[in-house]
């Protein structure tokens, strides 16, 4: 099947959420799908408390659930997330640098941003 880069830019809400949805898609069609999340993408690694009403999503489960399902790899920029002072929650997501990051899109014959 076709390998699928999945890249998260956008910060959490819909368009996030719709990334997700798409990861979960190719996985079901098993494609060989990875995930990158760069710019306001590595807020999606920090669990926001839910409130009442909130329309955003749990990204870091949406997130863990697509693993679950055959997520091949979870990357995220490096200096994206020292730029924001970050704490990711979710466990083993792969730290990238620019020059990693290039490669990682390259290896992908389907990059799809969001």
């Amino acid at each position: 099947m076709s390998r699928i880069l999945v890249v998260l830019r956008s910060a959490p809400g819909p368009r996030a959420r719709e990334a997700v949805d798409v990861c979960l898609a190719a996985l079901a069609y098993e494609h060989d799908v990875s995930v990158l999340l760069i710019a306001a993408g590595v807020l999606a690694l920090k669990a926001v408390p839910a409130s009442a009403g909130s329309t955003l999503p749990d990204l870091p489960r949406a997130l863990e659930a697509c693993r679950h399902h055959g997520l091949g790899r979870l990357a995220a920029s490096q200096s994206c997330l020292l730029e924001r002072a970050l704490v990711c929650d979710i466990a083993d997501v792969e730290l990238l640098a620019a020059p990693a990051i290039g490669l990682l899109i390259e290896e992908h014959a389907h990059v799809l941003s969001f």
